[in-house]
């Protein structure tokens, strides 16, 4: 059965990292070279809106299987732009 466990995991993980790579980032010296910390912080919050996305889309599975009423009901809108 799908569960959205691992998606919520997948978020805090990315939210985990993201709070990492800032932190390294603010205690990096300044003339160093900073495009690696911006490529983390980048691919970061990616996998946080991926991460997101697939929770609502698990979730959504979850309630439509279980006849219970949705989270919410944010993808509808989000698939209604593509």
């Amino acid at each position: 059965m799908e569960t959205p466990y691992l998606s919520i995991t997948v978020v805090v993980y990315g939210l985990g990292l993201l709070v990492y790579h800032t932190v390294t980032l603010n205690g990096a010296p300044t003339n160093s070279n900073l495009s690696p910390f911006y490529f983390s912080i980048t691919v970061d919050l990616v996998m946080l809106f991926l991460g997101f996305i697939t929770y609502l889309w698990i979730d959504d599975m979850y309630a439509k299987n279980k006849n219970q009423k949705s989270y919410s009901d944010a993808l509808s809108w989000f698939w209604d732009k593509f």
